[in-house]
């Protein structure tokens, strides 16, 4: 007969001795929790670091310091790329102005994103209110009503041909550009500035064909003649317009990307155009003290601006054209039912997508710059020049400024001193 080991029954005494002091320990570190939150202010002050405790006044302070120093950064980040006849900055005289283009009216303070912002809480048309600049209600009125706001503000909630929609009524359909709206406008101010904006963010590429909307609550239009970031042809006629009936003629970037320019060279009356990039949530107050001269432009390109973009290394490999798909992948993720959450619909990714990025480190400036030390251009011949300033609007790092001056070496050594 096999002997039954011995099973130890735990001791009653010693069990709720144990129980005891484990509901002590645990209100103890309860207690000690709550007490120590309580006093986090002279704890932090006893070991000198801050309490996280602030005041209303403090708060405000705080916000008012940050958006003034939002509002530095917006202007000297500003880039003045286009001033003919030093029409920039404005006249103090000039109180009033003619803000075109339906972007003024969907100004953007950020991308989308991880590069986007909560809210817009200033734009252009209340930065110039502000200012104590009087704009042409009945203009942006129209431009509100033509299209409120973006219909996909967000690039993860999107496809790229809906976040990337442009929306811009033709200047010539008197349906919203009544000839009484123009002549009230050109007898309001003899100052236009028109507003160019872009949208793209995080998932969603710049498309390489134009979605657009150019009749209110109109379908879709597709042109595969242009890509995102060109200029529309509607926005082309607006600045033909514009250059041809007012005397100062400025021209906003607001835009998320780099972009194809070169109209803004070669429309007759367009005379200034600034590059005032993404503001933020207030730093657009800073745009009318740049265009009035109170704040300097103090901005360089970050990147280089091309007349055409199918000139970048990257292009062939960008938007859809450069995503591939790894062979046999089924089943892996996520091509193993795993859907996306981004869309309004829940769509399953239907394989495992790489890009390859062929151009290697030749991206802006690198290719740019060594394409032209290679003599790569030396062929190119447009209305824009030759060679390399045929091919480069904006180079990186370029910008003008309000301040005229001018160097040169008076005496040097003949060598180098030891």
């Amino acid at each position: 007969m096999t002997k039954q080991p011995k099973v130890r029954k735990p001791h009653p005494i010693l069990h709720g001795i144990g129980l005891v002091l484990s509901v002590i320990l645990l209100v103890a570190v309860l207690v000690g929790t709550y007490f120590l939150s309580t006093l986090a202010t002279v704890v932090d002050s006893f070991f000198g670091a801050p309490s996280g405790h602030y005041s209303d006044a403090e708060i405000a302070d705080t916000k008012v310091k940050a958006e003034a120093l939002a509002a530095d950064v917006e202007a000297e980040g500003t880039v003045l790329v286009q001033n003919n006849d030093n029409t920039l900055p404005l006249s103090a005289d000039t109180k009033k102005v003619n803000v075109f283009g339906w972007a003024s009216t969907a100004w953007l303070g950020g991308g989308s994103g991880s590069g986007g912002v909560n809210a817009v809480n200033t734009d252009l048309l209340a930065a110039l209110t502000a200012y104590g600049i009087e704009y042409n209600t009945e203009l942006t009125d129209m431009y509100k009503d033509f299209q409120p706001g973006r219909e996909y503000a967000k690039t993860l909630r999107s496809r790229p041909e809906q976040s990337g929609r442009l929306y811009e009524p033709d200047i010539s359909n008197t349906t919203y550009y009544t000839q009484s709206m123009l002549d009230n406008a050109k007898n309001f101010s003899d100052t236009a500035i028109v507003v160019i904006g872009r949208l793209a963010g995080e998932s969603n590429d710049a498309t390489k064909q134009q979605y657009k909307r150019t009749e209110k609550g109109g379908d879709i239009v597709v042109d595969d003649t242009r890509t995102m970031l060109e200029l529309t042809t509607e926005e082309e006629n607006l600045l033909t317009y514009v250059g041809a009936n007012y005397a100062h003629v400025v021209v906003l970037i607001n835009s998320t990307n780099v972009m194809e320019l070169g109209q803004i060279e070669t429309i007759p009356g367009v005379d200034a155009c600034l590059i005032a990039g993404l503001s933020g949530s207030e730093g657009a107050t800073a745009i009318p003290a740049v265009l009035w001269g109170d704040k300097e432009p103090s901005g360089r390109t970050a990147d280089t601006w091309a007349y055409d973009l199918t000139t970048a290394a990257s292009y062939a490999n960008a938007g859809m054209e450069g995503v591939g798909a790894y062979a046999d992948a089924e089943g892996l993720y996520p091509a193993d039912g795993t859907v996306s959450g981004n869309l309004d619909t829940y769509d399953a990714y239907e394989q495992v997508s790489y890009v390859d990025y062929a151009e290697g480190i030749y991206i802006g400036y690198k290719w740019y710059e060594t394409a032209d030390a290679e003599g790569y251009w030396d062929g190119v011949s447009n209305e824009h020049g030759t060679g390399y300033d045929a091919v480069v609007q904006y180079p990186f790092g370029y910008g003008l400024s309000y301040t005229s001056f001018d160097w040169k070496v008076t005496d040097a050594p003949p060598t180098a001193p030891p």
